[in-house]
């Protein structure tokens, strides 16, 4: 969505604004494409992608304004998958290794947080800190959003952007050899033991546990959306003039 909220911002004239946020995208992808490995490190994505989210989400709102069920299911999406990946390991070395945080999540052992100082431990007892703060930023982006019409052609759309979405988390990488790839490529750097990752219990298809959950969040978002932030839709005024008043005359030159 803000790809195409990049070219939404191309067509209304900001093109300048466009063109840039396209080349710092493409330069990032270009480098991150030659680096050996391909997340760049332990992290929850390709590390060095990163840098470039900041320039993508400027046109996120105009995505939202033209598209809002795609751009709402999306953007639960991953809100749900960064949270998780957040909570429980963040640092995976491998695209077969994010299967753990499916596995952490069901066993409730997340990453210390403040509370664990006061003898929280690892469990729910002490991640509440960061869920607290996670849930008042959505609300208070909810309470600044504008209020919008969400049609049902716009949640239908929705819902096919997150059915799509999906299926490709879930069996994409697997069937298409990206981790496969991804493996050999460490492989041949000098990590003899990367390749025996894939043959790990569980890791055939890594995201197959996280997938639902976020697709879950998704529909959860339309829900919400279509209940609660859809604007009557209203009529045009058809008041008349004060008695004793003229209406305006229009210049018809």
């Amino acid at each position: 969505m803000a790809a195409v909220g990049t070219v939404m911002l191309y067509r209304r004239g900001r093109r300048a604004e466009a063109l840039t946020i396209a080349g710092i995208c493409l330069c990032y992808v270009t480098y991150n494409s030659g680096y050996y490995l391909p997340f760049g490190g332990g992290f929850m994505g390709p590390r060095f992608l990163t840098t470039m989210l900041p320039f993508l989400a400027c046109p996120l709102a105009i995505a939202f304004k033209r598209f809002p069920g795609p751009t709402i299911a999306l953007a639960a999406v991953s809100i749900t998958t960064t949270v998780i990946a957040t909570i429980t390991h963040p640092l995976v070395g491998y695209e077969t290794e994010t299967v753990v945080w499916g596995r952490l999540l069901e066993h409730g052992e997340f990453q210390p947080t403040i509370a664990s100082a006061f003898g929280a431990g690892r469990g729910w007892g002490a991640i509440w800190p960061f869920l607290l703060a996670a849930a008042t930023a959505l609300v208070l982006v909810a309470r600044t959003t504008p209020r919008l019409r969400m049609s049902a052609r716009s949640l239908g759309a929705g819902l096919l952007a997150l059915a799509a979405w999906c299926a490709f988390a879930t069996l994409a990488p697997t069937l298409l050899g990206i981790d496969h790839r991804g493996l050999l490529s460490i492989m041949g750097a000098g990590d003899h033991t990367a390749l025996n990752l894939a043959l790990h219990k569980g890791s055939r298809y890594p995201l197959r546990t996280l997938a639902p959950i976020a697709a879950f969040a998704g529909l959860l978002a339309l829900a919400v959306m279509g209940l609660v932030r859809n604007e009557p839709h209203r009529r045009p005024s058809s008041a008349k003039p004060a008695p004793g008043r003229r209406a305006p005359v229009r210049n018809r030159l």
